[in-house]
């Protein structure tokens, strides 16, 4: 996997033009070359006669580049899906609202305030740290033995299934720590298909993971409660595309033996056609026939927080 992200990588470098832009905001960005001349020739004019009329025509020529920045921000607003980042960000723009210096306030750790953005990151890597730490395992309970269906014969990866990944990609997905966009892995995609392929079908027969996608930035999202405690927060992780693309190569073989009912009738996980509400519907139906047939219902609730600790392990 390392050669093919190296190769991959040195061939975008080479390729694909590159150049800096430097942006300044405004809080007025209506304020074109146009505007700018208006304002100097009032300014210029001042205490002469004819300072009242350049500041009408000023006045005026703000109106007017001002309505046509209007206009093409609601033009783009209607190009753009609903829900956007970037139709969240006009629609901001229009009524006025400024964004957020800073999406993370500041932070109360052991009594202390914390405001500087790197204090801020090692919080919450602190509080993201101690929530991934797992208790030590404790084998205290029957085993329930091996799946019903396991994998025996030799499974294929066709490079067009990995073409068709990379085809329906999403542009506006964001880009991991690899730095390499969805953008141009779907318009590389009759090129990577292929070796990409190879790669997947050589990590599903060794059965590993590149350590370079065991990396993940990390962004933390408000969940509820005191915005000033860290642990409020929940991490949301920005993985490489090529990984979800090789998670989904995988996905191909293993979820159809899933939706199979690899793992007994029960089953409700990985299927199509069912999901949580489907389940809570029918415990509901079961439970108000068994109540009116004369039956009492027994529930028996259990911690989940070691569920993986339960897998089937030899394999």
């Amino acid at each position: 996997m390392a050669l093919f992200h190296n190769v991959l990588w040195q061939h975008l470098i080479r390729f694909i033009p590159r150049r800096k832009i430097i942006e300044k905001k405004s809080s007025h960005p209506w304020l074109n070359d146009k505007v700018k001349k208006a304002i100097f020739k009032k300014n210029e004019a001042e205490g002469s006669a004819t300072y009242e009329e350049k500041r009408n025509e000023c006045a005026q020529v703000l109106k007017e580049e001002r309505a046509k920045y209007i206009c093409q921000l609601k033009t783009k607003m209607k190009e753009l899906s609903r829900g956007s980042k970037e139709w969240w960000r006009i629609n901001r723009q229009l009524l006025h609202q400024k964004g957020r210096t800073s999406a993370i306030p500041s932070l109360k750790e052991e009594k202390e305030w914390i405001t500087e953005a790197k204090e801020k990151a090692d919080a919450f890597a602190r509080v993201f740290t101690r929530k991934a730490e797992l208790p030590s395992e404790i084998i205290d309970f029957p085993f329930f033995g091996r799946p019903d269906e396991e994998f025996n014969n030799f499974v294929t990866f066709r490079s067009r299934s990995c073409k068709s990944i990379f085809k329906k990609l999403d542009e506006k997905k964001a880009t991991g720590h690899d730095k390499i966009s969805a953008i141009i892995l779907k318009r590389l995609s009759d090129c990577l298909a292929r070796p990409f392929a190879f790669v997947c079908r050589r990590l599903f027969e060794e059965g590993c993971w590149p350590t370079a996608w065991k990396y993940h930035l990390i962004i933390p999202i408000f969940k509820k409660g005191s915005a000033f405690n860290p642990i409020n927060y929940r991490g949301v992780h920005l993985t490489s595309i090529l990984s979800k693309v090789a998670e989904r190569m995988v996905a191909i073989h293993l979820v159809p033996m899933l939706q199979r009912k690899a793992f007994g009738e029960n089953q409700w996980a990985f299927r199509t056609g069912l999901s949580a509400r489907d389940l809570v519907t029918m415990l509901m139906m079961s439970w108000i026939h068994a109540i009116c047939t004369g039956k009492k219902i027994g529930a028996y609730l259990s911690d989940i927080t070691g569920a993986f600790d339960r897998v089937y392990k030899p394999y």
